[in-house]
């Protein structure tokens, strides 16, 4: 194989792995990140219909008491308006289901929202006449308790996962930053055993002829120097074996 051959052929191998572990890194990246930042998406949405579920459910507990107090109109308009806002983000949520026993959660606010609207439709239809406030602590503030914990155990639960999927961009992190630690190891292995090669089959070769070329010139040495590389370096010390047989004939013959 020719010199420059092998020459070439060493950067092209550098170049190969330099090449390789960018193209693994990319696609680990892209593997993942489409992924997780669906996952995040998803909790970040259920998180914050969470949220928005809890205003609306404090509005009406709000409007309830107004409307227990004696203000219909008021608080009958406030009570609309929040359980819109509430049946609104528990759609997003009941839509945005993603997590293991998530749904059973999200089935469990409608079922005991449900109660809780049954509950305050009672002051709306004049069914409540007397004892409000203590039909209020006794009835409708337990439904709203209930609603409330099922909801902060959604929030919770995706708040969980966003915690797994942070954990997981970490450690996926690390793995896509491997390729690029696998390959400045093997650059920097191969790089020594280029250098090698080179020393050993290039430089180490030149060195020699040029000492055996000025011992020539000097002393009439002999130039008996061979290399079994069958490239140029080889060419050349076959070259210069003959040239220095027939100058040292010429001058033999003069």
């Amino acid at each position: 194989m020719k010199l420059r051959l092998k020459i070439l052929g060493g950067f092209v191998i550098l170049a190969s792995i330099l090449l390789i572990a960018a193209a693994w890194s990319i696609i680990e990246v892209q593997s993942f990140g489409t992924s997780l930042q669906q996952m995040l998406e998803n909790n970040y949405k259920s998180i914050y219909a969470a949220k928005s579920m809890k205003e609306a459910l404090e509005r009406e507990d709000s409007a309830l008491l107004l409307l227990l107090m004696g203000n219909d109109e008021h608080s009958t308009r406030i009570l609309f308006a929040a359980d819109s806002l509430f049946t609104t983000n528990y759609e997003v949520a009941k839509s945005n289901i993603t997590i293991s026993c998530e749904d059973k959660l999200v089935n469990s606010i409608e079922r005991k929202y449900s109660l809780y609207k049954q509950a305050w439709s009672q002051p709306l239809n004049k069914s409540i006449t007397s004892n409000r406030l203590d039909w209020y602590f006794q009835n409708s503030h337990e439904y709203f308790l209930d609603v409330m914990k099922s909801i902060d155990e959604v929030s919770s639960l995706n708040d969980s996962q966003l915690y797994t999927t942070a954990m997981q961009i970490s450690q996926r992190s690390h793995r896509a930053l491997m390729p690029g630690v696998i390959a400045l190891i093997a650059t920097i292995v191969f790089t020594i055993l280029f250098n090698y090669f080179i020393s050993l089959y290039v430089v180490t070769p030149i060195v020699e002829i040029t000492k055996r070329i000025k011992n020539f010139n000097k002393n009439r040495t002999p130039f008996d120097y061979h290399v079994q590389t069958k490239d140029e370096i080889s060419k050349l010390t076959d070259t210069l074996n003959i040239l220095c047989t027939n100058i040292v004939a010429e001058e033999s013959d003069q």
